[in-house]
C-alpha cells in the first residue's frame, strides 16, 4: 500500500468513526488522524489536496506538521475560508 492509499484509508476511518462531531479537537485527538500528523511532512501534499478537493477540519494536522498557521483570526469559523488560506499558503511555500 502506498503512502496515498494509506492516507486515504485513515482519512476514511477518521471521518467515519467521528460522525457529525462539532468538536475539532475532539476529532483530531481520533487515532487515525493522529496517525496521519505522524507521517510529517509526507502527509501534506495529500492534506492540501483533500482541502482543495472537499474542504474539511484537517487544519490542526497542518498546524501540527508544518507549525504554521496562515488562517486569519477572522477566518477561524469559516471552512472554505480557512482551506483557501491552507491552499493560498502551498503557492506561497
Amino acid at each position: 500500500m502506498d503512502l496515498d492509499d494509506e492516507l486515504s484509508a485513515l482519512a476514511r476511518e477518521w471521518k467515519a468513526a467521528r460522525g457529525a462531531s462539532s468538536s475539532s479537537l475532539k476529532a483530531a485527538m481520533h487515532p487515525a488522524y493522529q496517525t496521519i500528523i505522524e507521517k510529517g511532512s509526507a502527509a501534506v501534499p495529500f492534506l492540501l489536496r483533500q482541502l482543495e478537493e472537499r474542504p474539511d477540519h484537517w487544519f490542526l494536522a497542518l498546524m501540527a506538521i508544518t507549525g504554521q498557521d496562515p488562517v486569519a483570526p477572522e477566518q477561524h469559523g469559516y471552512l472554505s475560508q480557512m482551506a483557501a488560506a491552507w491552499l493560498d499558503w502551498r503557492e506561497l511555500s
